[in-house]
């Protein structure tokens, strides 16, 4: 998906909104398994105006966590669509599974956050300096917690990249 507009929240709005929303039918398995490690990939030309007002990893991740939401009512609907029947929001908070602030009432319609932790979210910046894309991508809880490994490229990885032209 692509970003625009003149401030950087205009960029991290359109990120919740898109990249959240598109993640929101993933939280009851987070919930239920109590993990998720969502990952997004912000182009470096959107990371650069971000971070010109001042921005963060941790500021994106708290923002993202802060104003991405879904309702319980439809969470525990498609919890029920994927098979999990016992899926109740409620009974994972007091089962110490899922965090407090997802039964702060009773109210179905409530909106709960899509991330279970702002530090559960990967942000990193990949792709072409001069574009406005950034992507998402759904951790499915035990499956695909973060991993990293350094990359150590040849001495000649430049001269590489050349004669590949």
């Amino acid at each position: 998906m692509a970003t625009g507009g003149e401030r950087s929240v205009d960029h991290l709005q359109t990120l919740s909104e898109v990249i959240g929303g598109n993640m929101a039918p993933w939280t009851h398995v987070a919930l239920n398994w109590g993990k998720f490690y969502p990952l997004i990939v912000i182009s470096p030309g959107v990371a650069r105006f971000i971070a010109k007002e001042g921005i963060t990893k941790k500021d994106i991740k708290q923002y993202l966590y802060d104003h991405t939401k879904v309702s319980v009512k439809s969470m525990e609907r498609l919890a029920h669509h994927g098979g999990l029947t016992s899926f109740y929001v409620d009974k994972l908070v007091e089962g110490g599974i899922a965090p407090k602030a997802y039964a702060e009432s009773h109210d179905p319609d409530r909106m709960v956050p899509v991330f279970l932790r702002p530090e559960w979210i990967g942000v990193v910046v990949s792709g072409d300096p001069g574009r406005t894309r950034c992507r998402g991508y759904v951790q499915n809880h035990e499956q695909g917690p973060p991993v990293s490994r350094k990359v150590v490229l040849p001495p000649d990885w430049e001269k590489m990249l050349e004669s590949n032209e």
